[in-house]
């Protein structure tokens, strides 16, 4: 825990002027704003054990975890819970980022603003019961080991060893794909709630659907390089291997999206007093005292029951705003997300005091990296027009009725056999850009459709596009670290967002890798007969772009990341960007954790979703552990396992 350190104007304040910094060396003093908050009151009488903000994958575990356990938990969300044909049927995954019940739009600069480079690009987040998992591209993909091993190391902590981790990924996954006998022994899970499915097979094998076009170019793609044992990333024994492999994805047996959603309400409806859903409510505060050490303490959230946050396509513009207060025996639990978690912390005052001074938020604890060292992935795809439409894709319209959608009638009658239950790839191939790489970072994967990365309108392209092919290209641990600021004092203020790229040479090498990439697989069309045979035109990026420097310029103005992460940074004490511990705890305020993808260190393996999942899953042993050091006790009886 960080140390609070005394400074004083007289004698007479010393036990309350207090410091809450990350080191000993801090020049900034908030002993003044301390002073002024509340002494801490008992809270042994409140209502609930804990409250989380935020129900997607990183609240969502969590609250599950810790009321099947007994805990009683106040879930907090903007959003509310939304069930339709956009968040269940998988390939409406384009769709459920514009739905507007869900949606949330965030517009995100990529290079500094006075960069000829940069400009605001459109990134898709969902609110509601299960967060940004209900709309999501179903991909599972379990974090490299690499990713736990340098948290491991950093802290000295056993606990985060890659071992220790997998064994969370057993524990949440119930695998439909892989016999158990096979499975367990690599790692799978078959008790879990997080259902996993491969690709389905009867999309190419099924006689109703027969296309050569369609076989020809995934076995074009299937033969370009090695499988890796099991054509699977989510084993233990193929963290390091190159190679090529299916795309898992995270479905149940009745073919629908499979998330965290699912899970919490299946958790409430055996003990609805121990999780409560407190939705379409936004989280405005944290609410602080003063303990009788002088320290910073919380114990309750400040909230509007109907507040819309301003991203949201509900949003009607900034209002005052009526404002309900929840508190907690125990903790609160911050899990908004890369963008909201930073902004819900300084308008609590906890961050940079000089950017909470420029917008006269009171200063608490001076942890400037609240907010810095935002990261993403890079990514691009191409593009190629066939000569004929998908069989597969024969009168989809991705529309909301039956009757006017034949794709949606057969998905009905069909048992959701048909194309919609598919994700947005079959195969994939992956390797180390290097060979001197403690992990894979280029992921190339490919299917049938029409993507040009993420912009408003793009779920059309996707229903209208029926006759091309797509090579979506990944480059993970990117070198580029940006930030999320405010831009005022209220909740509803947009944040201002930049991933800061281009600054340094490693963002470069990461163009380079990517430029790489789109050759070798511009090479494997245009040499592989049977692939070629079907293609009309590269569409995207196009045949004008060919030279490297051409390509990289692309690259740079048109890539795009969907994965922000790490603006509550995991780090020791003595890192003054640090925000949090291993524990989840924030540095220099008790009873709170942040539990999201803001809290990684380092932006983790290929995909988030997944990583997110066993993050919270650490974070729920992590809170019982210490509930039970302090003596804490659960309200409820534990749910029988």
């Amino acid at each position: 825990m960080r140390s609070a350190i005394a400074t004083f104007l007289s004698l007479a304040t010393l036990a309350l002027a207090v410091i809450v910094d990350n080191d000993s060396t801090a020049s900034y003093n908030a002993s003044a704003e301390i002073n002024k908050l509340p002494a801490c009151p008992t809270t042994r009488n409140q209502a609930y054990d804990y409250i989380i903000v935020g129900a997607g994958p990183g609240g969502g575990p969590l609250a599950a975890r810790l009321a099947l356990d007994g805990f009683k938990v106040l879930l907090i969300d903007a959003g509310r819970d939304y069930v339709g044909l956009n968040t269940t049927i998988p390939l409406y995954l384009a769709r459920a980022t514009e739905d507007p019940e869900i949606a949330l739009d965030y517009y995100v600069d990529h290079y500094p603003t006075s960069d000829s480079r940069n400009s605001k690009v459109w990134y898709p987040r969902s609110q509601g019961l299960g967060g940004s998992a209900i709309h999501n591209a179903l991909i599972n993909q379990i974090p490299h080991k690499w990713d736990f091993e340098q948290i491991k190391s950093l802290f000295g902590d056993d606990s985060w060893s890659a071992d220790n981790m997998q064994k969370l990924y057993t524990r949440i996954e119930k695998n439909l794909y892989i016999p158990p006998d096979i499975g367990t022994p690599l790692g799978h899970g078959y008790t879990g709630w997080l259902e996993t499915q491969a690709p389905a097979t009867n999309l190419i094998t099924d006689p109703q659907y027969a296309d050569q076009q369609l076989v020809d170019l995934i076995s074009g793609v299937q033969n370009a390089v090695l499988p890796v044992p099991g054509t699977d990333w989510t084993t233990t024994q193929n963290d390091l291997a190159e190679g090529g492999g299916v795309v898992i994805l995270t479905k149940n047996a009745n073919n629908t999206r499979s998330s965290i959603r699912d899970h919490l309400v299946k958790s409430q409806s055996f003990n609805k007093n121990a999780l409560v859903f407190q939705l379409s409510t936004l989280a405005t505060k944290i609410l602080t005292c003063r303990t009788s050490s002088g320290r910073v303490r919380a114990y309750g959230v400040s909230a509007a029951v109907g507040g819309i946050l301003p991203v949201s396509r509900k949003f009607t513009g900034k209002k005052t705003l009526t404002l309900t207060n929840f508190y907690a025996k125990n903790e609160i639990i911050i899990s908004a997300g890369a963008y909201q978690t930073p902004q819900l912390l300084m308008l609590s005052g906890i961050g940079d005091p000089a950017q909470l001074k420029q917008y006269s938020v009171p200063s608490l604890v001076n942890l400037p990296g609240v907010g810095q060292n935002l990261q993403d992935r890079l990514e691009m795809t191409i593009v190629w027009q066939l000569k004929t439409p998908h069989v597969i894709w024969k009168g989809c319209t991705f529309g909301p009725s039956p009757a006017t959608d034949p794709c949606l009638a057969a998905w009905y009658s069909s048992g959701h056999t048909n194309l919609y239950q598919a994700g947005p790839a079959i195969y994939a191939h992956s390797y180390k850009s290097s060979p001197d790489l403690p992990y894979r970072d280029v992921w190339s994967m490919f299917g049938p459709g029409s993507f040009r990365g993420y912009k408003p309108g793009w779920s059309n392209e996707i229903a209208n596009v029926n006759n091309a092919w797509v090579d979506v290209i990944l480059k993970a641990h990117t070198d580029a670290k940006g930030y999320v600021k405010l831009t005022g004092n209220h909740i509803q203020d947009l944040l201002n967002i930049n991933k800061n790229q281009g600054q340094t040479d490693g963002f470069k090498k990461d163009v380079e890798i990517i430029k790489d990439e789109i050759l070798r697989s511009r090479a494997l069309v245009a040499n592989t007969p049977s692939m070629n045979q079907h293609i009309v035109q590269e569409t995207w990026p196009g045949p004008s772009v060919s030279t490297d420097a051409q390509i990289n310029s692309f690259i740079e103005k048109n890539g795009w990341g969907h994965h922000n992460c790490c603006t509550s940074k995991m780090g020791l004490a003595k890192d003054k960007l640090s925000v949090i511990n291993n524990n989840f705890q924030v540095y220099g305020v008790e009873n709170l954790r942040v539990v999201d993808n803001s809290a990684w260190p380092n932006i983790p393996g290929m995909f988030v979703t997944t990583p997110i999942y066993i993050l919270s899953e650490k974070a729920s042993d992590v809170v019982k552990a210490y509930a039970k050091s302090q003596g804490w006790t659960p309200t409820y009886a534990a749910v029988a396992k």
